[in-house]
């Protein structure tokens, strides 16, 4: 009788690979937190509020999630 032998390497599939959302939004969250944190320490922000502050951050992560979502659908391979 012969035994199969099993190989120590894994096979790996080179398929297209599927962004995680969990990485995504982690991501964003991490810009979001370095942005406001940059930009306090380089912009004087005593005189604006901490809603108005919210309210950019928020739009301007919108921003890179819309501008990820038409790059992404835009070279996305059919």
């Amino acid at each position: 009788m012969s035994e199969q032998q099993t190989s120590p390497v894994r096979q790996y599939d080179n398929g297209p690979r599927r962004v995680r959302v969990g990485t995504v939004v982690w991501g964003f969250i991490l810009i979001a937190f370095a942005a406001l944190y940059f930009s306090g320490a380089q912009l004087d922000l005593s005189n604006v509020g901490p809603g108005v502050i919210l309210a950019w951050a928020v739009i301007v992560i919108g921003a890179i999630a819309l501008t990820g979502a038409v790059v992404a659908a835009t070279t996305r391979r059919r």
